[in-house]
């Protein structure tokens, strides 16, 4: 799970709190194969709200730099290498790479 989804989470929790079934509205299911999994949510209404979700972080797009920027090639090749997982991991697209 992304930090993006889980903020989500904590969020829609937040809204609806005191509903007791709030974990059955985020319970989810994997429609996807496993080199391209796409999980999704049961309930309709945790559904709409995560596709809001990823379309209000669309326009997040970072540009990182390039190897060619460094002195070291290895080490800037593997400091941009990290940059970019981390970055993929918190829900933000790199831009020129296909998602």
């Amino acid at each position: 799970m992304t930090k993006s989804q889980s903020d989500f989470e904590a969020e829609f929790r937040k809204q609806h709190a005191g509903q007791s079934h709030i974990e059955m509205l985020l319970e989810m299911y994997n429609h996807g194969t496993d080199e391209d999994p796409e999980i999704d949510y049961y309930s309709l209404d945790a559904r709409d709200a995560w596709k809001w979700w990823q379309a209000s972080r669309e326009g997040i797009e970072v540009e990182l730099p390039t190897q060619d920027e460094y002195d070291d090639p290895l080490s800037a090749y593997n400091a941009i290498s990290d940059c970019k997982k981390i970055l993929r991991t918190a829900g933000i697209r790199i831009k020129g790479e296909s998602e």
